[in-house]
């Protein structure tokens, strides 16, 4: 699956991947586990390019941008793993805003706290696209 989504847009690619750590672990592999979250993180890199592009900004609150979900699954994913590696993730995001949010949402991963819905966002210059999830 890692080859197959290689070529495809960052969004396409997060769409077919996203599930997988989680998959690996309830496995009992780990490793892979792993590396399917780095993957992950580098979508999300790849999104937040997209969503943080001067020339055609995402317009959207930046807690639904792609880029911030797709680490918020991330660091859900991160608070399974023992030694987790949530607070590199953190760190390594580039965008101080959402690197708030995704702190707070990873002690909300720790305390058990679940969360309701939430939503993707894009408002670009071509129009608006939104997305819910359960």
């Amino acid at each position: 699956m890692r080859k197959l989504v290689n070529p495809m847009p960052a969004r396409g690619q997060a769409q077919m991947i996203e599930d997988l750590p989680d998959l690996y672990l309830r496995l009992g592999d780990e490793e892979e586990a792993r590396k399917m979250l780095d993957q992950l993180v580098t979508v999300a890199a790849k999104l937040y390019q997209t969503d943080a592009d001067l020339s055609d900004p995402n317009q959207a609150f930046k807690v639904w941008w792609p880029s911030s979900n797709l680490w918020w699954r991330c660091l859900a994913f991160a608070a399974k793993l023992n030694p987790s590696p949530a607070e590199q993730i953190i760190e390594e995001i580039q965008d101080d805003e959402i690197k708030a949010f995704e702190r707070v949402a990873f002690a909300n991963s720790l305390l058990g706290a679940g969360t309701a819905q939430f939503s993707i966002i894009e408002k670009h210059k071509h129009g608006v696209t939104a997305f819910m999830r359960q």
